[in-house]
């Protein structure tokens, strides 16, 4: 069933064909690497209306358009990259600082491991200059062999200690 308004709309649906049918166009593709990616087109109602002149600059464009359209997918791909350096330089300063942080504190451990030792050596090897000093010189009354035997042990004990402390030394340099 048809109304009055179906048959206006019709009708200017037939004028508007109409005047396209008798529309002159002029188009040119949009080429990048030899490749057409898109297309411009201009109409125009009144016959002879381009000239090759305006034909020539309208390629012009859209060489221009795929330039542009060219460089701005360049720039994404450039900001995409950057993008990804950052988050990979950003990562690996964070490795790099935890890592720096754990040879910190080894290098701590370390020279608490060697002040430990250092200080646990040099108190019994004072105590036991003392103990020599002290049978040096004796005490009167005292017996020879005993204090020769005393002499022998302190004199050996201070050679092993020594030899730790160089092992240790060796060890953290």
């Amino acid at each position: 069933m048809r109304t009055v308004g179906d048959d206006r709309l019709l009708g200017m649906r037939d004028r508007r064909r109409h005047r396209l049918s008798r529309a002159i166009s002029l188009g040119a593709p949009i080429s990048m690497r030899s490749k057409v990616i898109g297309f411009i087109n201009l109409d125009s109602l009144t016959p002879g209306f381009y000239t090759p002149a305006q034909a020539e600059r309208l390629q012009i464009f859209a060489d221009q358009a795929a330039a542009a359209l060219e460089n701005a997918r360049l720039y994404d791909t450039v900001q995409c990259y950057a993008a990804e350096l950052e988050q990979r330089v950003a990562e690996r300063a964070r490795e790099l600082t935890e890592a720096n942080e754990r040879l910190a504190e080894l290098d701590r451990l370390k020279d608490k491991f060697v002040s430990h030792i250092s200080h646990e050596l040099r108190t019994p090897l004072a105590n036991i200059h003392l103990y020599l000093e002290l049978l040096e010189h004796g005490k009167p009354g005292k017996q020879e062999p005993t204090r020769f035997c005393l002499l022998r042990d302190f004199y050996n004990s201070p050679e092993e200690s020594v030899q730790m402390a160089r092992s240790a030394v060796w060890i953290f340099p």
